[in-house]
């Protein structure tokens, strides 16, 4: 077995459309606090769409913020933070694409890995699209989801191991935001289309950036009556008017910089209230979110009913394979045990952005770092364990607050 000790920068930011150049001295002041604490990240990651900002509403309105994957101002960006602070950075921004073959112009909502030596090493395209996206005709990721690989400094080894290996390759996958949730919102719920790819495919460095909403938003799903909708447009209205930098972000305003290594979030069950009617203690994450983006990494969290659920899913693992079908996860659950990643462990670091664009989108920002730790804690006589941030198999190894710009540093340790 191999550790390393991962060392990961988190920036949330509140990009708003049209102000790339300020947004971009913004990212850098943030990153400068890691400086002045002599924090050397290996690994730099920035929210979806990072500098562009988010709602687009048609493709005249997006193409002149698109650019390609290897040159352009997301490019330049990303290629200078990772040369500065000798790490990789993941920026997630509006891509152009051009076909050899058929000359045919698309458009991707994308995220770009730059090494240190200001190379791009991966390029990952959103697989599932949300209604924004759709609205200035983003193309889906013709491949899906997939896995590469980044590399890391050894931090120890143990017996079995080579002792002469100095870095190891970390397998790796990227979801943004929507990649998350089910597919259009119409596949079933328990697929867990994502976190089912991480567990089969063996990841453990899982990156999200995100531009994920808070439930104040007023989208074109929603399903209140006209007077709730009213209230919730009325709080934003509000909000905007108190406080500005919501929606006008500028350097002078105040940044959340969570560094301890030592202070991590509290746990809050699904059912306790985690947020009042209004958009409050923007310094505190949306606990919200964060339980349900919790939840839909069930496939790596330990839960009571896996040893009943492989018994009942055996039946089907067979019959996959008489059909020579590849063999993969249920519910975390697989053919050879009831939890594929029991032992395991795994890093989810989620970017996020926050502020609020428009009149009806409110973000949720809550950037946060997780290792699912694959410990099973669970017996006949124990309580059942809920899919949520109370679980003791996903640890919470800190988070920013929901409403302020700012940069979450952690040292994680993981296994291989």
């Amino acid at each position: 077995m191999v550790k390393i000790k991962l060392k990961i920068a988190i920036v949330q930011l509140n990009p708003q459309i049209n102000q790339i150049a300020n947004t971009e001295n913004r990212a850098i002041k943030l990153l400068n606090k890691l400086k002045v604490h002599n924090l050397t990240p290996q690994l730099i990651i920035f929210p979806e769409f990072g500098l562009t900002g988010y709602n687009f509403h048609s493709k005249a309105q997006i193409e002149p913020y698109t650019t390609f994957n290897n040159k352009g101002y997301n490019y330049d960006f990303a290629k200078k933070v990772s040369n500065e602070f000798q790490c990789y950075t993941i920026l997630g921004y509006p891509e152009k694409f051009i076909s050899k073959e058929t000359k045919k112009l698309s458009l991707y909502n994308s995220t770009m890995v730059i090494n240190a030596d200001g190379k791009l090493v991966h390029n990952y395209r959103k697989s599932f699209l949300y209604d924004t996206d759709e609205e200035w005709g983003c193309e889906e990721n013709p491949i899906g989801f997939n896995k590469f690989e980044l590399e890391f400094p050894v931090s120890q080894t143990t017996a079995g191991a080579s002792a002469n290996r100095n870095k190891v390759k970390v397998p790796s996958a990227i979801g943004i935001c929507m990649d998350l949730n089910p597919y259009k919102f119409e596949a079933p719920f328990n697929d867990f289309e994502f976190s089912s790819f991480v567990l089969d495919n063996k990841v453990k460095l899982i990156i999200c950036p995100m531009a994920w909403l808070n439930s104040l938003s007023v989208t074109k799903r929603e399903q209140a009556s006209d007077i709730a909708i009213k209230e919730k447009l009325h709080e934003i209205t509000k909000l905007k008017k108190e406080m500005p930098f919501l929606c006008k972000p500028s350097e002078n305003d105040k940044y959340s910089i969570n560094l301890d290594n030592s202070s991590t979030t509290p746990r809050k069950e699904s059912c306790e209230n985690t947020e009042g009617p209004a958009f409050r203690d923007l310094n505190k994450p949306d606990m919200e979110n964060v339980n349900y983006w919790i939840l839909r990494f069930t496939p790596l969290l330990n839960i009571n009913y896996r040893a009943k659920w492989w018994k009942q899913l055996k039946d089907i693992f067979v019959e996959r394979g008489s059909n020579n079908e590849i063999s993969s996860s249920i519910l975390g659950v697989t053919k050879e045990k009831p939890w594929g990643f029991q032992d395991s462990n795994a890093i989810l670091c989620m970017s996020n952005r926050c502020g609020i664009e428009e009149d009806n989108t409110v973000f949720a920002g809550s950037s946060g770092i997780y290792k699912f730790n694959g410990k099973d804690f669970t017996n006949e006589e124990s309580t059942p364990l809920t899919l949520d941030s109370s679980n003791p198999s996903v640890e919470l190894l800190g988070n920013l607050g929901k409403g302020e710009e700012g940069i979450l540093y952690r040292e994680v340790e993981l296994e291989l």
